[in-house]
């Protein structure tokens, strides 16, 4: 509760391990987990559904669904059928951006980072995201059609590892 502080349990375990970044929808939200050895998905990490209400855990897409899957890290939704994610482990720790149909579960890849290994994301509109790079600390602009990537700030951040976007 943002007024109160108040917080609540709404679901653990099962198939959420090590979960590194969240996206709330009305009803549902989206978990990007790491993976690791408490997890079903094993190490290898995933997109998870959680019901609000109920706390019950879908597994979207885990390892098999991706291009290229070792380090989930942050998660926002572009629409109601699909979902950008980040992973800093990906293309042998380079780092890419996904793109999750989240009916079918099935990744495509976005970038791979080319040396913007992404650490948060916030996605603006249909189509721009933001990603933070943290070494060195800089923030990059993401042509959501491209891939292409724009370097908006190179400095003046330490370990930058969220973003998000103000109304």
């Amino acid at each position: 509760n943002l007024t109160t502080g108040k917080q609540s349990l709404l679901s653990a375990g099962k198939n959420i391990g090590d979960p590194l970044g969240i996206d709330t929808g009305l009803s549902k939200a989206l978990v990007a987990d790491a993976g690791s050895r408490k997890s079903d998905l094993r190490l290898s990490g995933g997109l998870i559904a959680v019901d609000l209400q109920s706390g019950k855990q879908k597994v979207i897409a885990g390892k098999g669904d991706f291009p290229d899957l070792e380090d989930l890290g942050d998660v926002d939704s572009e629409n109601k059928h699909s979902a950008i994610v980040i992973d800093s482990g990906a293309f042998n720790f380079t780092g890419a951006m996904f793109r999750v149909d989240l009916d079918t579960g099935k990744a495509k890849t976005i970038f791979k980072s080319n040396g913007v290994i992404p650490a948060g994301l916030a996605v603006a509109n249909k189509e721009t995201a933001y990603v933070t790079r943290v070494f060195p600390g800089s923030l990059y602009e993401v042509d959501l059609k491209t891939g292409e990537l724009t370097l908006v700030n190179g400095s003046g951040f330490n370990n930058p590892l969220g973003i998000g976007i103000a109304p």
